[in-house]
């Protein structure tokens, strides 16, 4: 055991806390409407990429459920998530605006796209039944960073910490293990972050999300010979993968796929 945490302390990263934050919002569309709920996100789109040309957003991205376990989703067919350079650039979007300044925006700028009364029609039909909403920050996550584009898929955890470990598990062995596979060519990225707010009618079980990208044609290695070697032998690498299952529990899981990026 002493081996297990010496091996622990050294894979600890030395990693600074980032302000970036980010809103993932799970979307519940109302029947038939998914059609309608695309068009309303073309709209928002413009008042999006407003905020990114002010510095005030990074990165804004539409994503489709495509397969849901457990309690997360909880009816959502959709996802979008929006990141922000900090919590403060997150709430300074929304000073002064106002519902007929939004109206004047999107309109300016769909102009020759989509009719004034196309964009009415759409921002008052009751399309979403709910929308439930988490707020994260990231802890950690493997490198060099990577570039997604549509179709690609993500694999998102929600994890609901059982121990004060359960963070350094995470980051100190799960990583390494992510890592590796990045290495060599069966994933884009891993990441991992920690949830901070949520809405009133969001899951309370989880605590955490982890975000994983698998390359196309890429196989994920769990257990070759040559994995194990990085963490001395295999009693010490199946011990570390039990501690840290024991660290938490995984109350849901979503596949998505990406439809849209702004950045």
């Amino acid at each position: 055991m002493k081996l297990i945490f010496k091996i622990l302390t050294l894979l600890i990263p030395l990693f600074s806390f980032s302000q970036i934050t980010s809103t993932v919002d799970f979307h519940v569309i109302n029947k038939g409407m998914d059609n309608d709920y695309l068009t309303l996100e073309k709209i928002w789109s413009e008042f999006h990429k407003k905020n990114i040309e002010e510095g005030k957003m990074i990165r804004w991205t539409l994503l489709k459920i495509n397969e849901s376990k457990g309690e997360l989703s909880k009816g959502a067919t959709y996802v979008t998530v929006n990141t922000f350079p900090s919590s403060e650039d997150s709430k300074s979007i929304w000073e002064d605006m106002t519902s007929d300044k939004f109206l004047k925006l999107v309109k300016k700028r769909l102009k020759g796209d989509m009719s004034s009364r196309e964009i009415n029609k759409i921002l008052n039909s009751k399309i979403k039944s709910s929308v439930h909403s988490f707020s994260i920050t990231p802890l950690s996550g493997t490198t060099p960073s990577a570039s997604l584009k549509v179709g690609d898929y993500i694999f998102l955890d929600a994890m609901k910490q059982q121990n004060d470990e359960y963070e350094n598990y995470e980051i100190s062995f799960a990583k390494e293990v992510m890592q590796y596979n990045v290495e060599n060519g069966n994933l884009k990225l891993w990441g991992f972050t920690k949830i901070t707010e949520r809405s009133d009618n969001a899951s309370d079980m989880p605590t955490h999300f982890t975000w994983r990208v698998p390359e196309e044609e890429g196989s994920f290695d769990w257990n070759s010979e040559k994995l194990i070697e990085k963490f001395g032998n295999k009693f010490v690498y199946e011990k570390m993968w039990k501690l840290t299952s024991e660290s938490r529990t995984v109350p849901g899981t979503v596949k998505l796929e990406i439809l849209k990026i702004l950045d």
